[in-house]
């Protein structure tokens, strides 16, 4: 319903969604920026500041694959609604065929299916308040884009559900997408941050399906290359996980010792 605010269920504040991110992202990834981003945005829509027909916040996290950015959505969904269950994800490479917009969408009425609405419409009639992820939106078809143009509307961010003919608004809702767009240039070792990020963008606003008013709409973080301090806690973080799974069912696993794991990363 345009115009109700979202009730969360805790002050959302910067060190609040910087610890929750802190705690489940991939070790190494820089999101220093992002948490102060969304902590501003969630304050200003619980004031009631916000324009309450847009969405919450529309994010684009670009960077290589495996440095958390789908973990950092799912923080994000923890810390802003209290589970991470309220995350709705959904994989764009499974949308790359001309038609796939009407799987997201939903079918025109009068069309064979249009009864049973799109992946998007229904999660979003289900579970107005949620944060919705589209991984890789490089691998999606033209035509799928372009009801994000409505999605991140500034004034009126709403699509129409054509099972129903009803307004679906996406103003208790916050928009994740993610890319690898350019992820050969964060990986590349002769170049530094700054240059990685301004060659991976560039690439970004070259492809012709990232519209000019469709980018102008996010706020963009970069994700770095993983070090191999990253990597050694990543391996060490997994191990525990395995190890705290395998002592539930009452196994125990003998794990390697630090330097083991240290002499495997390097």
């Amino acid at each position: 319903v345009p115009g109700e605010i979202v009730m969360f269920p805790a002050p959302v504040s910067a060190p609040l969604v910087t610890s929750t991110v802190s705690a489940r992202s991939v070790p190494g990834a820089r999101c220093t920026r992002l948490a102060p981003a969304v902590a501003k945005a969630v304050r200003t829509a619980r004031a009631g500041m916000k324009n309450k027909t847009k969405a919450i916040g529309n994010f684009l996290f670009l960077g290589p694959t495996g440095t958390g950015k789908t973990e950092t959505a799912l923080a994000l969904a923890e810390a802003l609604f209290g589970d991470d269950s309220f995350l709705k994800k959904y994989t764009m490479e499974d949308y790359s065929e001309e038609n796939a917009v009407t799987q997201l969408v939903g079918a025109p009425q009068g069309y064979q299916g249009h009864e049973q609405g799109g992946q998007l419409i229904n999660n979003m009639l289900d579970t107005p308040e949620c944060v919705n992820l589209f991984d890789e939106i490089e691998k999606a078809h033209g035509n799928v884009v372009n009801p994000f143009l409505a999605v991140t509307d500034t004034k009126n961010a709403y699509l129409v559900g054509r099972r129903t003919g009803e307004k679906v608004w996406f103003s208790n809702a916050v928009n994740i997408f993610t890319s690898n767009v350019g992820q050969s240039y964060f990986l590349n070792p002769t170049l530094n941050r700054e240059e990685a990020r301004d060659l991976a963008l560039q690439e970004l606003r070259r492809n012709p399906e990232f519209k000019p008013e469709f980018l102008g709409r996010l706020n963009i973080f970069c994700y770095d290359r993983l070090t191999p301090e990253a990597v050694e806690s990543i391996a060490k973080k997994t191990l525990r996980d395995v190890s705290t799974l395998a002592i539930e069912q009452g196994v125990t696993i003998n794990l390697p010792v630090e330097d083991n794991i240290k002499q495997m990363c390097d």
